[in-house]
């Protein structure tokens, strides 16, 4: 959906307008409607073991409610083999998904592909981002946070366990730092809400409280909570996606896109590409390996006291829920989502998110047309259902 900003007017004497105008324009682009028929061919894979999407009903606590049998396990790869064929290979790339993946390994690269196979959508993405000097916009926090992601083999909590590995990379630095989820904490100093100790505390999500309060405080002004990671004496205000879990795990064509153009609206945007494109290829893998003879389903053990949470990168980055149950029921249930992160209000210090530094200095060449904006909050993705903020006009 980042695309649509393409056909501003801004750009209407760029080399690439006519082509991207024609692929990207909403409802009318050829790449555009592609996206949306392909895309719901996911949802086909998902259906076959889950039931429906979104709010599938086969999963429950100990696993799924039936054994995928084996006509089902071969269904779900020839769906992702024809996206891979028809979709990520012909539309997406321009070129073997095979030949990408194995080759394009720095920022380098990345441009020869771009020269070399022109019909691809991403292509037409790099030039038209360069011509508009998206690798320019949108730096921010320059501190990338991922949760990790995909178990493989017995899950057991251990990040080495995981295909992308949690953990915080310090882009300037070039420096990467192990995650310890007891580091979060959340403020509400800037927020509509009160904590009963006071409001200048942060609290970890075990603790959290949620107790709106939509004063007139001059403080405050949004519905959403601060993020903070706690490091080193620091409150690290850092950036999730597709770009921070890429960057986080080792990925090394991004790590060398941040090498040479750093996070941007353009880096962004292409590790979604990355993403999608690795995604798909994993799903295959592992549908292939698949051991029919493996449990679906472990009983759970009951809990009547405990404390538990659940870490994971969702599409627009780390989502993780805590949960505190007394008496064998839930006392305490929070949650924390990518946008939030990415998005969150002032701490008590008055540090800034990721996204207010990323849009700090944004030059905006016509003030009545701020695309140069638009690009940078939407290349996070935002999510205004997990992230609110208020603006009072007087």
């Amino acid at each position: 959906m980042f695309l649509i900003d393409v056909v501003n007017k801004k750009y209407q004497e760029y080399i690439n307008f006519e082509e991207v105008l024609k692929r990207f324009s909403p409802i009318t682009g050829s790449s555009y409607k592609e996206c949306f028929r392909w895309s719901k061919k996911y949802t086909e894979v998902y259906a076959i073991f889950g039931g429906q999407w979104p709010h599938g009903s086969a999963i429950i606590p100990g696993g799924v409610t039936s054994y995928p049998l084996p006509n089902e396990v071969q269904k779900a790869i020839s769906i992702l083999i024809d996206i891979r064929k028809n979709y990520l290979e012909k539309v997406v790339l321009g070129g073997p998904v095979e030949q990408f993946l194995s080759t394009v390994k720095s920022y380098k690269d990345l441009l020869q592909w771009v020269e070399d196979y022109k019909d691809g959508d991403l292509s037409k993405i790099v030039e038209f981002g360069l011509e508009a000097n998206w690798h320019k916009l949108g730096y921010g926090a320059g501190i990338m946070l991922s949760y990790g992601h995909l178990p493989s083999e017995e899950y057991v909590g251990s990040p080495s366990r995981k295909y992308f590995k949690p953990g915080i990379f310090l882009v300037k630095e070039k420096e990467y730092k192990e995650f310890d989820q007891n580091n979060i904490l959340e403020f509400v100093t800037t927020s509509y809400y009160t904590y009963s100790k006071g409001d200048e505390i942060g609290l970890h999500p075990f603790d959290g409280e949620t107790n709106p309060s939509l004063t007139d405080n001059s403080k405050k002004y949004s519905l959403t909570k601060c993020f903070r990671y706690r490091m080193d004496g620091n409150l690290l205000a850092p950036e999730v996606g597709a770009l921070a879990m890429l960057t986080v795990s080792g990925n090394p064509l991004i790590l060398d896109i941040m090498d040479k153009i750093g996070p941007s609206v353009l880096s962004r945007v292409i590790a979604r590409l990355v993403r999608v494109i690795t995604y798909n290829e994993l799903m295959i893998n592992e549908l292939k390996d698949y051991d029919f003879w493996k449990p679906t389903y472990k009983k759970p053990r009951e809990v009547n006291e405990g404390k538990g949470f659940g870490l994971v990168e969702a599409p627009r980055g780390a989502l993780g829920h805590w949960i505190v149950v007394k008496n064998g029921k839930i006392f305490n249930y929070q949650m924390v989502t990518p946008t939030q992160i990415n998005m969150s209000p002032e701490d008590p210090k008055g540090n800034k998110s990721h996204l207010a530094l990323a849009l700090i200095g944004t030059e905006v060449s016509d003030i009545n047309n701020p695309i140069e904006v638009y690009h940078v909050v939407r290349s996070h993705d935002p999510c205004m259902v997990c992230n609110v903020h208020m603006l009072k006009l007087i």
